[in-house]
């Protein structure tokens, strides 16, 4: 299998992508609602949105959080 080579600046998920999309969404949107509110960027900004920085920062593994444990079904 070949690998091929990324555009410059596309987003690459990390090594050990366990996590489905939607959950990188939602956290991915969570975080930019903490960046808009006056978090500090954990990855270099350039002149990109919040929701682009915030996505960057999720794949690149440098968010991290809890899943709730789900809930039985009766």
């Amino acid at each position: 299998m070949t690998e091929t080579a990324a555009a410059p600046g596309a987003l690459r998920p990390p090594e050990a992508a366990k996590y489905n999309k939607f959950r990188n969404v939602v956290v991915a949107h969570q975080r930019a609602q903490q960046l808009k509110n006056g978090a500090r960027p954990r990855v270099e900004t350039g002149t990109h949105k919040f929701l682009w920085v915030a996505m960057r920062e999720v794949q690149e593994g440098l968010i991290s959080w809890d899943s709730p444990e789900p809930k039985p079904i009766e």
